[in-house]
């Protein structure tokens, strides 16, 4: 696993921990950032891949 994918494992494991006492806005505002993180991650390998096959 790389040190982004641990990371990334790292603080999901420290967000479940907290999710209990989420209210459901919460939880919904905590998915939608989630979302638009995970977004962001895929473009930026999508654009490196893209740059390196140019390379």
């Amino acid at each position: 696993m790389s040190e982004l994918q641990e990371d990334i494992a790292e603080q999901l494991v420290v967000a479940a921990e907290t999710l209990d006492g989420l209210s459901r806005l919460e939880l919904q505002t905590l998915l939608r950032t989630a979302a638009l993180v995970i977004t962001d991650l895929r473009r930026q390998v999508e654009e490196r891949t893209e740059a390196e096959r140019e390379a």
